[in-house]
């Protein structure tokens, strides 16, 4: 399923946050290491991906003659592997999009450079090598830099064509690129609940003032002999942008020590602040600041419609039943039929069988204008499973979708059933 809104007009800018030393949790090396394991393999392949498009673009554009001329100039063998492929955090290996070399080598077989005649088969062959050979040189340029290095050619990119890649697009390639898949909840609360808590004849504080009074009072209390346990301290770093400036090594791993009266009473003072797990949904809708350390794929694409002006339902479940009820003109919740469907914003849901069922929040409900079973693949049935007699059953309990398919008889099950017809009885021995 695709779905597409229309961007609206946001009509407020970001908040900026507390920083002296950093401004953003990626210029933190402490931040970076566990919060973007992937940043440096993601802004590489935002390069190549744009990169690919624009080389494939200039190639279908040029003379077949000039495209030769540069397949004869290239060097006698082409690479047959990319040196220093850089890997992930599971070790998979990054590789060029969609060029295959073996493909290639079929045109250095066919001898071009010798002056053989092309057909139309060798002339793809010959243009996909060079382009090829151009997007090895750009790898190898890209894959030698750092994190700040990649950074500085994707912002170049941004500022050579503004209108190619809109205000959404920059925002989220910056600041979630290589950033770790997990859910954003509990990631965030908001600095001046506790400030209320802690000081609550101050009233009326920005973010920043907020937390200019958490580091106040931590100073005082240090200095009155009561100071803040160093475990609750780490807390309350970890869940507030103070990360940017406080966060160490350790800045997710230490532990709570709660030894004492005033462990357990800041363990209940932190307890009570953090009671609401989607603080960060109403803080980015807000004001647009980056303020979770992680995000899953419904997260993301909530992120991206907060910048274009659009405030969606939360959940993967709940988020359907929103899109499908979309009546601003040019919004539409349907299958795809083509790449036209795939619009700049769009929302893509993924829809497949889940035995044990899914949770509440993700769980496909019943819409009564569109067909959504019809279009899940059946899947293939893991390797070991019995072969079934019949094909799927499916109908809706409680506008939650279910299906069953009844098991072939195996061969013990027709043995069993004959002996029965027969009148024995089978005993099993020890």
């Amino acid at each position: 399923m695709v779905a597409k809104t229309p961007t609206a007009q946001p009509g407020r800018s970001s908040e900026k946050k507390l920083g002296p030393s950093y401004q953003f949790q990626w210029q933190n090396p402490h931040l970076l290491k566990s919060i973007y394991p992937a940043r440096e393999r993601k802004l590489l392949e935002f390069l190549l991906v744009f990169d690919e498009i624009d080389t494939v673009k200039e190639y279908n554009q040029k003379n077949l003659d000039a495209v030769v001329q540069e397949y004869k100039r290239l060097p006698a063998k082409l690479p047959n592997a990319i040196e220093g492929e850089p890997a992930d955090e599971t070790g998979k290996k990054l590789k060029l999009g969609q060029w295959h070399i073996d493909k290639f080598k079929k045109a250095m077989e066919k001898g071009v450079n010798t002056g053989e005649v092309l057909n139309r088969s060798d002339a793809r062959i010959v243009k996909q090598a060079v382009m090829f050979f151009k997007m090895v040189q750009k790898f190898n340029k890209y894959k030698v830099l750092d994190q700040r290095g990649l950074l500085e050619l994707v912002v170049e990119k941004f500022h050579q064509e503004p209108n190619r890649y809109p205000e959404w697009l920059v925002y989220m390639v910056i600041h979630f690129s290589g950033m770790r898949y997990k859910s954003a909840h509990a990631s965030y609360y908001d600095p001046k609940n506790l400030v209320k808590v802690l000081r609550p004849e101050i009233k009326n504080l920005s973010d920043d003032q907020a937390l200019v009074e958490l580091v106040k009072l931590k100073d005082e209390l240090e200095k009155a002999g009561s100071p803040i346990p160093d475990w609750a301290w780490q807390e309350i770093v970890r869940l507030t942008p103070l990360r940017l400036k406080y966060a160490q090594e350790d800045w997710e791993t230490f532990k709570k020590d709660l030894v004492s009266a005033e462990d357990h009473r800041w363990n209940q003072i932190l307890r009570d602040w953090e009671v609401d797990i989607t603080q960060w949904r109403k803080k980015h809708w807000e004001t647009y600041s980056l303020i979770v350390t992680r995000a899953v794929c419904n997260e993301i694409g909530e992120h991206i419609q907060h910048l274009r002006g659009l405030h969606t339902s939360a959940g993967v479940s709940r988020k359907t039943d929103w899109y499908n009820k979309q009546k601003t003109p040019g919004a539409y919740f349907m299958h795809q039929d083509s790449e036209t469907d795939f619009q700049p914003g769009a929302a893509i849901f993924w829809m497949g069988w889940y035995l044990p069922p899914p949770g509440d929040h993700e769980v496909v409900r019943k819409l009564s204008n569109i067909d959504l079973t019809g279009h899940i693949s059946p899947g293939k049935v893991k390797h070991g499973t019995p072969k079934f007699r019949e094909e799927w059953t499916t109908w809706d309990s409680n506008n939650m979708f279910i299906r069953t398919r009844k098991l072939k008889p195996t061969q013990a099950d027709k043995t069993q059933k004959r002996n029965l017809k027969k009148g024995i009885t089978l005993n099993k021995q020890k």
